[in-house]
């Protein structure tokens, strides 16, 4: 495993304890009821979930390719497996804990085609990043819409949950 990832992994599992802090003294500061609960730990999991993924996507790579792929599909199609399964799936768990949170955390946010948006321009912003900083990075379509796709599917997968407070606040 590569050394960033080990050490990604580790000071993600051991802010966990700083994050359940964070979640408690947000929920204190606020109202404390079960929405300021719920946003708070949205709040908390939004950041704290999507970080890392961040930290591995923007940092540079020396000697790297610095390609740029603008046709869907082009990319992705060329990976060899197993760099296909990690590219996939890494894709599609960038922004994961945006797209499960957001609609929970914002009601504006309540609709899988505005969560698979702010997961496009979120992804087009890393790319654009990865592109003009030199980071040796290969530049994708093929990213952005794995990124969207994975915030999306992440949204489908907390649905149940923000529907049911919107059904809730509309009850008289």
């Amino acid at each position: 495993m590569e050394r960033a990832w080990i050490i990604t992994w580790g000071v993600g599992i051991a802010a966990l304890p700083l994050a359940a802090l964070t979640v408690y003294l947000l929920y204190r500061r606020r109202q404390p009821d079960a929405a300021a609960l719920r946003t708070s730990i949205a709040d908390v999991a939004m950041v704290v979930g999507t970080l890392p993924w961040l930290y591995l996507t923007l940092r540079p790579v020396p000697n790297g390719p610095e390609r740029v792929y603008l046709v869907p599909f082009e990319d992705i199609t060329t990976l060899p497996e197993d760099i296909l399964f990690v590219q996939v799936v890494g894709n599609l768990l960038i922004f994961a804990p945006l797209g499960f949170f957001l609609p929970v955390r914002w009601e504006a946010f309540a609709s899988i085609w505005r969560v698979l948006g702010v997961g496009a321009a979120a992804s087009c912003a890393i790319e654009i990043t990865q592109l003009l900083v030199g980071s040796g990075r290969v530049t994708s379509i093929d990213d952005v819409l794995l990124n969207a796709l994975g915030a999306a599917l992440a949204a489908c997968l907390s649905r149940p949950w923000w529907r049911r407070e919107q059904e809730a606040a509309r009850m008289p």
